[in-house]
């Protein structure tokens, strides 16, 4: 598995500089990826390649978008500055609902991140209280993930994604790093230790996750300016990034996302207020030759 850098984009359409880079997102039917940026109160759309196409500005009501997520028809899901709410926009760019996520008594919940699922709902992911929720395409709670007593789970989560089996991935900024939900909402899986350590599942910050079609975690430490490629199980598939302004270098990364077949990366710089544009690729897998006077039973190659 590789990540080629394909290309830098640094400005919105038009030409004005990104002030920030937060949340990205990917529309598949269009081919076009999303942008947040708080600091200019916009969110930026752009075509695979990377050319601007329009700007959604303040008269969507939004404040400082920060996260987003693509629903059912199109929709928007963004997360902005306002606690406990989460703004849906149609294609346009236009309100056509919000959500507040606010307890019995009022107080907003820190919903920080959002992701689709596979029906066409949202799964929305909290800090404080630390809780996920999944959201049907009717926008009806029908599953809910909350830390436990002993808080062993979900004790400072920063993003999430969902994979095409609905399964729900949650990076962590604690032991463990990777928690993975089943649909149902039990733990699968977790791995990743964050600290100093240098092994290959040791963080010190990781704070954007994406999954791919086959269930491969792409994740990103934005101290340690990289981008990381695991299986499911944790198992090491490759890194790449690292800190600079050349092509292929992240700067203090902030979120990624993937495009619905697994072959495009998205990559935002809180550091370098940019967005790189990643091609991602498959070599066959190495196999042995065959012994003397063995025959191949297969010539068709494999691929991670």
């Amino acid at each position: 598995m590789r990540l080629i850098p394909r290309g830098i984009v640094n400005a919105h359409p038009f030409g004005m500089p990104f002030r920030e880079c937060a949340g990205v997102a990917f529309d598949g039917t269009r081919g076009e990826f999303l942008v947040c940026d708080p600091k200019a109160n916009r969110i930026s759309v752009f075509s695979t390649e990377g050319f601007g196409r329009f700007t959604i500005g303040e008269g969507a009501g939004v404040r400082e978008p920060r996260a987003i997520a693509l629903g059912k028809g199109g929709d928007l899901f963004v997360v902005d500055a306002i606690p406990g709410r989460v703004w849906r926009l149609n294609y346009r760019g236009e309100p056509t609902s919000s959500l507040d996520f606010s307890d019995a008594t009022g107080s907003p919940a820190a919903v920080i991140a959002i992701a689709a699922t596979p029906d066409g709902g949202v799964a929305v992911l909290s800090s404080s209280p630390a809780w996920v929720r999944v959201l049907g395409p009717d926008l009806h709670e029908r599953l809910r993930i909350t830390a436990p007593a002993d808080k062993s789970l979900l004790q400072s989560p920063t993003d999430l994604a969902v994979g095409a089996d609905g399964k729900i991935y949650v990076t962590n900024h604690a032991d463990p790093a990777v928690q993975i939900f089943d649909p149902n909402g039990a733990l699968v899986g977790s791995w990743g230790r964050v600290g100093e350590g240098s092994g290959a599942t040791d963080f010190s910050l990781p704070t954007g996750i994406a999954v791919d079609p086959a269930g491969r975690i792409l994740l990103i430490d934005s101290l340690r300016q990289d981008i990381r490629a695991y299986q499911s199980d944790g198992r090491l598939l490759g890194i790449w990034g690292g800190f600079g302004t050349g092509l292929g270098a992240v700067a203090f990364p902030a979120d990624l996302c993937l495009d619905p077949e697994g072959q495009v990366a998205i990559v935002s710089e809180k550091g370098g207020r940019r967005v790189t544009v990643f091609r991602i690729e498959f070599e066959p897998a190495k196999t042995a030759p065959p012994a003397d006077g063995a025959t191949p039973t297969s010539s068709t190659p494999t691929h991670q």
